[in-house]
């Protein structure tokens, strides 16, 4: 890895990635502060209790009365893993392969810089951006906003559901940036993710519903992600260890295919 390359990184995308940061910020800020009317609605979890058990489990439909339901439902299982989603992916799609093809990855490899120094800086500034994401925009509105609307939630709890998201998360991130960097096209690495990560919540969603469909589950990284109800039950160090092995397997492979093939252009 090469710390000047990292921090050009940084400092070229800071820009967007306030933007994206300060997005998050005010999603999990909208729905922590609508708790209180929505948890002391009247009929509500009666009305939640009355839908299909089908609807309910492929959802992950949770009681809106407790914190911690809340949460899994309308934070963690809904939105805001899908914006982390699409800035993780676009971002890893173009760190390498986007450069390349708008012609200015030649003037960096033209440098006395190895190919892997390039690559491991890349994934050093994907980690960054979603580390900030996760922490920073997620736990620390959650953790700073909640009380404040009577949102009360265990910070252990709540760190061990943003350790789950973050390993989600920087597994799409690998995917899209491996797929870009062994082809040439951010399209392609953008695309790889996407499917892996659209097919996998199909396969999850229907799976908990579905008898025939459940042993497919596992191929799922939102089975991983949050099958074991991190918030309800606490980090689940083998899920994390599955979602951390598949990231470092895919940043290894996408590592050698970077390293054999001739750029383009």
């Amino acid at each position: 890895m090469n710390l000047n390359l990292l921090m050009l990184d940084l400092r070229i995308k800071a820009t967007s990635s306030i933007s994206w940061f300060v997005c998050l910020v005010l999603i999990v800020s909208l729905y922590v502060c609508l708790f209180p009317s929505i948890s002391h609605a009247p009929g509500v979890d009666q009305f939640l209790q009355q839908l299909p058990q089908g609807l309910r489990e492929a959802f992950a439909i949770q009681d809106y009365s407790t914190p911690a339901g809340y949460l899994q439902t309308e934070i963690f299982s809904g939105l805001v893993p899908v914006v982390v989603l699409v800035l993780v992916i676009g971002r890893g799609g173009a760190a390498i392969a986007g450069e390349e093809e708008v012609d200015r990855l030649e003037i960096v490899m033209a440098q006395p810089l190895s190919r892997n120094s390039l690559y491991f800086s890349k994934v050093a500034s994907l980690l960054l951006t979603v580390f900030f994401a996760v922490f920073v925009a997620v736990f620390g509105t959650i953790a700073l906003v909640g009380p404040l609307v009577s949102l009360h939630v265990s910070i252990a709890a709540l760190l061990g559901m943003c350790v789950h998201l973050f390993v989600f998360a920087v597994l799409a991130a690998a995917l899209a940036l491996a797929g870009g960097a062994a082809l040439g096209h951010k399209t392609a690495g953008i695309a790889l993710a996407g499917a892996v990560f659209a097919i996998g919540f199909l396969v999850e969603t229907i799976g908990r519903s579905v008898s025939w469909l459940a042993h497919v589950r596992p191929v799922s990284p939102w089975h991983w992600y949050s099958g074991s109800s991190p918030l309800l039950n606490g980090i689940n160090w083998v899920d994390v260890g599955v979602l951390a092995g598949a990231t470092v397997l895919t940043l290894g492979v996408g590592a050698w295919l970077f390293n054999r093939r001739d750029l383009l252009g």
